[in-house]
């Protein structure tokens, strides 16, 4: 896989990958009436204004196979959490079922957090759905928990994480440390 910054003319496949991953990912989690409800469509028009209209210092990283086919996409810049002691933020990361478990989603994750540290970003957080068992590869990356609030999606209500790299330098260098217990 090849990791480059995402462009205009990714759009269509990013929205491609951001669907079938949630399809695939949040099955059981989310209800299926929402899911089968998402359309690459209506993905379309959200990462359309995404990339005219991006949030402070977000940035797009997509990776491509050798046929230049989009399997997995991060996009992530300043905080919005104006209440967490977070400079930056993982805003997504989606990969398509066959390229997750290839290291790709390391890869994407490093891509921007080093750019961010090229801007002058040293920490980092993202929500994770507690219940997606990807949460255990923010865990692997070094994410500690941070906290947990109710998130509604459809017609339910689940419950998000946030995991925290203090310092982004140390991503993927150690393993994080599970949630404690209530």
């Amino acid at each position: 896989m090849h990791i480059r910054i995402g462009e205009p003319t990714d759009i269509q496949a990013i929205s491609k990958v951001h669907v079938a991953s949630w399809q695939s990912t949040y099955k059981g989690i989310i209800d299926e009436k929402h899911l089968s409800g998402l359309t690459v469509e209506q993905g379309i028009r959200r990462w359309q204004r995404t990339f005219e209209h991006p949030y402070r210092d977000q940035i797009i990283y997509v990776a491509a196979g050798s046929n230049g086919k989009i399997a997995g996409f991060v996009t992530g810049g300043a905080c919005r959490e104006s209440d967490m002691p977070y400079e930056a933020e993982i805003y997504a990361l989606y990969l398509l079922e066959e390229a997750q478990g290839s290291g790709c989603g390391r890869r994407l994750c490093t891509a921007l957090a080093e750019e961010l540290m090229a801007r002058g970003y040293r920490s980092m957080m993202v929500w994770v759905l507690t219940d997606n068992p990807s949460i255990g590869f923010y865990r692997r990356l070094g994410g500690q928990f941070i906290s947990e609030k109710p998130i509604k999606i459809g017609s339910g209500t689940l419950m998000e994480t946030a995991l925290g790299w203090s310092d982004m330098t140390l991503l993927g260098r150690k393993s994080g440390t599970e949630k404690p217990e209530s």
